[in-house]
């Protein structure tokens, strides 16, 4: 575990017992140490974390929530599983594939409320050419697309046996519930996500 995460984790915790036994004996002292480990945590969130969700790794990717106990060349791993997962040279074309690799390093598709007019925005195409580009390439239309790219970082996870509840996994992954991020699971792979985990073990 990332040792920045353990002091967090051990801080909150201290700060927790604190404030539960200074409700009860209202000791001068521990209202300072609460005080403290208060601000303690809140300059850690605010320049810590921070730091640690737009970490660059050497190909200019970005570190979201929840990777951060990978290392470098972890990070480059999965980066690489996740494009060879999606890309095939000799199915889509070039500007496909330019699309997919931007989404895929950038991480923008993970985010929960991402539209097709975020990545027109910040692509530099319309919507209606990143559409058809879409589906000349797929036959599907830009919603499949971000679900599959999901899924796809999902399994990813999966196979890295990350300690996650599927709950978290799947608003991880971009999903605004579990029940969204089953139905695409099940959709793309045929399994559902827990069978998914048993036939890697």
């Amino acid at each position: 575990m990332n040792f920045l995460i353990l002091v967090r984790r051990i801080t909150y915790t201290l700060f927790f017992l604190v404030t539960i036994i200074n409700f009860f004996s209202k000791i001068d002292v521990l209202y300072i140490l609460n005080l403290t480990l208060l601000i303690f945590l809140c300059f850690y969130e605010l320049i810590v974390i921070a730091d640690l969700k737009t970490k660059p790794i050497e190909d200019g990717s970005v570190v979201r929530d929840g990777l951060s106990d990978f290392e470098g060349s972890d990070h480059e791993k999965l980066l690489k599983n996740k494009i060879e997962n999606c890309l095939d040279s000799n199915k889509y074309n070039e500007d496909f594939i330019n699309i997919v690799r931007y989404l895929l390093q950038t991480n923008e598709y993970l985010s929960t409320n991402y539209t097709l007019g975020d990545l027109e925005n910040s692509y530099g195409i319309s919507k209606k050419q990143i559409s058809e580009i879409i589906y000349q390439n797929t036959g599907n239309n830009f919603t499949n697309l971000i679900a599959k790219l999901r899924i796809n970082y999902a399994k990813t996870l999966i196979e890295a046996k990350m300690p996650y509840t599927f709950d978290y996994l799947s608003s991880q992954v971009g999903f605004c519930s579990r029940s969204s991020f089953y139905k695409y699971f099940k959709y793309f792979e045929g399994v559902t996500p827990k069978e998914y985990q048993l036939k890697l073990n």
